[in-house]
């Protein structure tokens, strides 16, 4: 049996001030049109959809995020308000408890 290895191709590497149009035919050439045309449409795909909506996303995030800490002091505040009102709506009712018991007993007499 001869033996029979696969030989290999060296790789044509691009010359250092070669044009870009040069590169992209020699992409091209080995790697396939189809190929090229998926790269190109994954490079258009990303910066001109992906990378601005994510952008935007990541913004409204950020938005809703001090919006919420904003909510979230204006509710602690709010609370605290309610509850100094509470105070108040009780100790006007304890008093008025104390006023009618008053009046029940010298009404009673």
């Amino acid at each position: 049996m001869p033996d029979e290895t696969p030989k290999k191709t060296p790789r044509r590497r691009p010359t250092k001030k070669a044009d870009p149009t040069s590169q992209y035919m020699e992409f091209i050439e080995r790697f396939g049109l189809p190929t090229a045309l998926l790269v190109a449409a994954c490079y258009f795909g990303f910066t001109q959809i992906v990378a601005p909506i994510s952008k935007s996303y990541q913004e409204a995030i950020q938005g809703v995020a001090e919006t919420s800490a904003e909510l979230e002091k204006a509710i602690e505040e709010n609370n605290r308000e309610d509850s100094e009102r509470v105070k108040i709506i009780q100790e006007a009712i304890r008093s008025l408890e104390a006023k009618i018991d008053i009046a029940l007993r010298k009404a009673e007499k």
